[in-house]
């Protein structure tokens, strides 16, 4: 039925009809291609592709005139406006948490600033760092090959402070003494840090404390550090959830309720076996953009760490 709607369409077209009979003929193929696509793809198939692919391009192509006379916004700029809108609210969210760190890093370090960072794309906190004026070397790392090689090309313009590495977190802190070779233009290679901010993109797991723990065993640290962690809240494995319930004595709370208790108070015991005492600056949850005008929920969990004892 499909297929005639369609030919005696193109033959008034072809032969020019009048306006009424060509718009009869058009709405009833539209109905009909309409009602085709709800059928299951062996009753479309049935139909030629080049016929079916033709009437859907006549379908847009007509219901975007009809939104023009009617000054209605095409959905897809209607929903580009409403992810440039959510995409800049939550990046707000996130300038401030990279605002956050760097006034507390200002404010609790006396010596030049030595960061270790997972810089990402646009290298937006390492810029800022830099304008302090107090940072003094920074390492980034990235382990994904692309990423690396893309991050490259975005170096901000001070790069001779910056060193960037393509390893996982890791295999950098698991790099033996004599090996630490950052950069060439570091006379003293084995820099010791006073800032890390961890900015993971996916869930807690215990891995993550196991690269927190050859940090501080494998003497990449100062005395003095400020540790920021960032994780997604959130598709945690069942065994990360059944370690969470360990952690902490109210084991019937939702894992919502006992995520931010549970990690703080692992990260706490492996800085106290680690002979550093540590103060827990703030716990920030805040939403980032991923993709279009979705979000993803995260977390910060920000410590202050000192070996010995905080005064």
């Amino acid at each position: 039925m499909l297929e005639e709607a369609y030919l005696t369409y193109k033959n008034i077209v072809r032969r020019k009809h009048s306006i009424s009979e060509l718009r009869e003929a058009r709405n009833r193929m539209f109905e009909l291609y309409l009602q085709l696509q709800k059928s299951p793809l062996s009753v479309r198939r049935k139909v030629p592709y080049n016929i079916r692919r033709h009437i859907g391009k006549l379908l847009s192509n007509h219901k975007g005139r009809e939104r023009r006379a009617n000054n209605i916004p095409s959905p897809i700029k209607t929903n580009r406006k409403i992810s440039d809108v959510v995409t800049l609210s939550y990046r707000l969210r996130k300038f401030q948490v990279r605002k956050f760190i760097i006034r507390k890093a200002i404010e609790m370090l006396e010596s030049p600033i030595k960061a270790l960072t997972l810089p990402g794309t646009e290298w937006l906190f390492e810029r800022d760092l830099l304008l302090t004026e107090r940072c003094e070397k920074i390492v980034g790392i990235e382990c994904d090959k692309n990423l690396y090689k893309f991050s490259q090309f975005n170096l901000p313009f001070k790069n001779s402070n910056i060193a960037f590495l393509n390893k996982t977190d890791e295999e950098f802190f698991s790099t033996p003494k004599g090996e630490r070779k950052y950069s060439t233009i570091w006379p003293d290679t084995e820099v010791k840090f006073n800032l890390i901010w961890l900015d993971y993109m996916g869930p807690f797991t215990k891995n993550r404390l196991t690269v927190f723990e050859k940090a501080l065993q494998n003497d990449f640290v100062e005395d003095k550090i400020l540790f920021g962690v960032t994780f997604l809240k959130g598709r945690e494995n069942i065994y990360t959830q059944n370690l969470y319930k360990e952690t902490v004595s109210d084991k019937d709370e939702p894992i919502n309720k006992l995520r931010s208790k549970a990690i703080t108070t692992l990260y706490l015991d492996i800085a106290k076996k680690c002979g550093y005492r540590t103060k827990v600056l703030d716990i920030v949850e805040y939403k980032e953009p991923s993709g279009g005008a979705h979000t993803a929920p995260m977390i910060l969990i920000l410590l202050f760490l000192q070996k010995g004892g905080i005064e």
